[in-house]
């Protein structure tokens, strides 16, 4: 059952190469699972600048806003 539901973003970061950025994580749960940049939406914020701060949290790599693609689950 869920229980709460939270905005979130994924965001999966392609090089020239067509190459996916993927990161594996530390933490339980899923510790040694490799996964896309993502988290939770602030309050107020795009779902893009969301994005955008994800992978520089998580990776310390800068995207544009204008370089991502919004797809919508909905």
């Amino acid at each position: 059952m869920i229980d709460k539901i939270v905005d979130s973003v994924v965001v999966y970061v392609f090089n020239e190469s067509g190459k996916i950025l993927l990161l594996k994580r530390k933490k339980f749960p899923f510790q040694g699972h490799w996964e896309a940049s993502g988290g939770r939406i602030n309050p107020g914020e795009s779902i893009k600048d969301a994005g955008v701060r994800e992978v520089f949290e998580e990776t310390n790599f800068k995207v544009k806003s204008e370089n991502l693609v919004l797809i919508d689950a909905g």
